[in-house]
């Protein structure tokens, strides 16, 4: 043990060569002893204690050295700029062989992991430095923009020519990790840069608006809408994945740049902290991958085709609860909300696709569009339940097939 935690403390000093040099000679020789004494101290308390301290340290220490780095703002940028030239070289090899591509396709993927890395750097550096307020509106902002159905890329033809330089479709996938990002952002207004309990250390007066003249009430706003923000992209990364059950799916490459953001985000958020919040920022890197990795993983395991069946059984209800008591059953589906079901819902095979439902005073029909595999060409109309006898012939879904086959005729047949 006396060998190992020997080699442990001359491997610390040999990190400290990574800090500004006046930072080294000031602080080396405190920082090597506190470190000897914390490790020999867990070791003391036995192996596992010895592991978690070890573990803590590793994870604590991107941030100390970028802490130390404040005071030489162009080392600082230099040093954030090679980080992400090195996260974006990891990141293409890592979609690269996951979506088993060429090697042409690293150097492409490259391209828009060097753009956008490093500006996300820049982007939380920036937000770091504004006032409360300006966070708390961007908050706002990315939350109503978090509304529109990130499931709705789904919905975007592109093909692999395409798929990195389609920006609309990177546009749309980006706020899940900005939404993380942004949440980080207003935890930090919160706990670390409000004045007040947790040692903010901002002391500039708020101006407006009127309502959140009290740091209180600004850091309360700041913490409940970084848990809306959260919850929302939890709810789109579990909309999104259930949709990528109809298609070749891709599973959790869905949450990697969701859950680098949440790692980079914790960096910061240990930096930013002051005192004895900055095991939120472990905490954080923790919680929020973990909770997509279970989000993501729950949406994995939903049978799209049973959940569609419980959707159309749902709306049968309602059909029959609005035949009850109409004596007719309703013209069209939308006749049903908000009173008889509050949403109807959509058939999880083809994107876009709604239900089929042909009706009268006496009948109705309700189905949908369905295909065998997700790259069948053929499409058939399944008639999920009729009730009554329907005036004269009518081929249920035939105008929704028609239509398919005329948005994508060299595929649907």
């Amino acid at each position: 043990m006396k060998l190992f935690l020997s080699l442990i403390n001359h491997l610390y000093a040999l990190t400290l060569f990574l800090y500004p040099r006046q930072y080294r000679v000031e602080f080396g020789e405190e920082m090597q002893a506190v470190f000897s004494q914390r490790l020999q101290q867990a070791a003391r308390e036995g192996f596992y204690p010895l592991l978690g301290r070890l573990w803590l340290e590793t994870y604590t220490f991107p941030s100390g050295l970028l802490a130390s780095y404040q005071d030489a703002r162009p080392l600082m940028v230099l040093f954030l700029l090679v980080l992400g030239l090195i996260q974006a070289a990891i990141f293409s090899f890592f979609m690269m062989f996951a979506l088993g591509i060429g090697f042409y396709w690293f150097f492409t993927f490259g391209k828009f992991f060097t753009l956008c890395i490093p500006l996300v750097y820049g982007l939380v550096l920036l937000a770091w430095k504004t006032n409360p307020e300006l966070k708390l509106m961007a908050g706002v902002i990315i939350l109503a923009g978090s509304l529109y159905p990130t499931h709705a890329l789904m919905g975007i033809d592109i093909g692999y020519v395409d798929f990195p330089l389609n920006f609309l479709w990177w546009g749309l996938y980006a706020m899940l990790p900005v939404s993380v990002i942004v949440a980080t952002v207003l935890l930090y207004a919160a706990l670390g840069q409000i004045p007040g309990r947790y040692g903010g250390r901002s002391q500039h007066k708020l101006k407006y608006p009127s309502i959140i003249n009290s740091p209180n009430r600004l850091r309360s706003l700041c913490l409940i809408l970084a848990a809306m923000i959260l919850g929302k992209m939890l709810y789109n990364v579990y909309q999104l994945t259930l949709w990528d059950n109809t298609y070749d799916p891709l599973g959790h490459l869905w949450i990697v740049f969701p859950v680098a953001g949440s790692f980079v985000s914790g960096l910061m958020l240990s930096v930013g902290l002051p005192g004895k919040t900055k095991f939120i920022s472990l905490a954080y890197a923790l919680i929020v991958p973990g909770a997509l990795f279970l989000v993501s993983t729950l949406a994995q395991q939903v049978d799209f085709r049973q959940l569609t069946e419980q959707r159309a059984e749902r709306l049968v209800l309602a059909i029959d609860s609005y035949y009850q008591r109409n004596q007719r059953y309703p013209e069209q589906l939308q006749d049903l909300t908000p009173q008889y079901v509050l949403s109807l819902g959509e058939p999880m095979i083809i994107y876009g696709q709604d239900w089929c439902y042909h009706s009268g005073d006496n009948f109705y029909q309700l189905g949908y569009v369905s295909k065998e595999h997700w790259s069948s060409p053929i499409l058939e109309g399944v008639v999920y339940t009729s009730q009554g006898n329907p005036v004269g012939e009518f081929s249920l879904c035939e105008e929704q097939i028609a239509d398919l086959k005329r948005s994508k005729p060299n595929f649907y047949r």
